[in-house]
């Protein structure tokens, strides 16, 4: 393309539409490779900046939020909360209490990770405190082995055949596949008809978002990284029609990564 043909290049409706749903979830470099590779073109960063300038076509994030693909830095103000309310609760409870509290959508392991990298401690140690009564204190000579469990050979009222489903927590459908209690994802059941087991350090995604869709295109497989690069990039909120082209891109930048780890 000549520099009189770029000049006068024309976006379409489409294209804007991308770049302007994009940049809410991706760098200004991350989405200059996404935008080529979806629309097959040659388009500079430098160029996509000045089309989102002149369009007005802002990213609503703080600086620094999707820098290089790392997660936003916790404040002092958060600092504060984790030091106050961790010892009051689980840090699984912690997590949600502080997603709720600050309207941000942090893992566990990110909370985790501040934790310790803050040397924040909740004070427990799982441990009995000296003069602490135990909860069978008194009771000996009443409670006896096995005097609450079922006997040998009776099988509970709410008992589940091998091959029956249940829905789980995020609405994933589950399988039973042994007695007593062996409960595989149904997704890693069709995957694994499909296309064979999934690999360890690999995880089993969903295009749509939708985890009661188990149609086989609906599945996709990525490793760990790949998996990361996904959920920074904000992957469940891209239209369908651009995530195959997202799922490219997460899969280019890992293995980007890889080879500058061995250079």
């Amino acid at each position: 393309m000549d520099s009189k043909t770029a000049r006068y290049f024309r976006y379409s409706e489409e294209m804007i539409a991308f770049l302007r749903s994009g940049f809410m979830n991706m760098s200004i470099t991350q989405l200059t490779a996404a935008f080529n590779a979806h629309f097959a073109l040659n388009k500079s960063v430098a160029t996509l900046h000045s089309t989102l300038q002149a369009r007005g076509i802002k990213c609503g994030r703080s600086p620094g939020d999707l820098s290089k693909g790392r997660p936003r830095r916790f404040t002092l103000e958060q600092k504060h909360w984790c030091i106050k309310h961790y010892p009051l609760m689980t840090r699984k409870k912690l997590t949600v209490e502080f997603n709720q509290a600050f309207n941000e959508d942090r893992r566990l392991s990110q909370i985790l990770a501040f934790l310790k990298n803050n040397r924040i401690s909740s004070g427990r140690t799982g441990f009995f405190k000296k003069g602490q009564v135990s909860w069978s204190a008194g009771t000996k000579g009443i409670l006896k082995s096995n005097s609450g469990s079922f006997k040998k050979g009776l099988v509970p009222h709410n008992h589940k055949v091998v091959g029956s489903e249940r829905i789980v927590k995020g609405g994933y459908i589950e399988v039973k596949t042994a007695d007593p209690c062996v409960w595989t994802p149904k997704s890693h059941l069709i995957w694994q008809r499909e296309n064979g087991p999934v690999p360890k350090r690999h995880n089993l995604r969903y295009k749509d978002g939708n985890p009661g869709n188990l149609a086989p295109d609906n599945l996709f497989l990525v490793n760990n990284a790949e998996h990361q690069i996904l959920n920074n990039t904000g992957f469940k909120h891209y239209a369908l029609a651009h995530k195959d082209t997202v799922i490219l891109i997460a899969r280019i930048t890992n293995k980007t990564n890889e080879v500058s780890q061995h250079v």
